[in-house]
């Protein structure tokens, strides 16, 4: 069963203009001071729970540290690795992904250009032959 609404006069907005009120004449009063008097009864309001963070600070602190090896592993490999290849516009492949601990695990950094890179990803077998690539739920070596 729903409240029902009356036109009349608020007793708390004393602006004279007739609205849906809700309750008797001395207790008359429109839906928002209604609404109002039942957060007062229902005490205080809750506080906004803070947003959560886009990543952890354990997270934040492992990818500094992946910044800067991933710049040293560059140094020492400044040209793709792939086969044949002399491209120098590299990126990092990590040959067993980059969840968890092998984030920063420079045993697995590859230096590949952007296409031999795509290639070992569509390709996972070939680049197992190759060793730019492992299978990411093999035992750990």
């Amino acid at each position: 069963m729903g409240i029902k609404l009356k036109e009349g006069l608020c007793n708390k907005c004393n602006d004279g203009i007739s609205k849906p009120i809700i309750g008797k004449r001395e207790k008359a009063l429109c839906t928002t001071h209604y609404q109002e008097s039942l957060r007062l009864k229902s005490g205080p309001i809750a506080k906004k729970s803070k947003a959560i963070a886009p990543i952890s600070k354990s997270r934040a602190e492992a990818l500094k540290r992946y910044r800067r090896l991933r710049d040293k592993h560059f140094e020492e490999y400044p040209v793709c690795q792939f086969p044949g290849c002399t491209s120098r516009k590299i990126t990092l492949h990590h040959a067993r992904g980059r969840l968890g601990a092998f984030l920063t695990d420079k045993r697995y950094f590859r230096s590949l250009c952007q296409e031999h890179h795509r290639y070992v990803e569509l390709h996972p077998d070939e680049a197992q032959k190759l060793n730019l690539s492992q299978k990411r739920l093999d035992k750990h070596i």
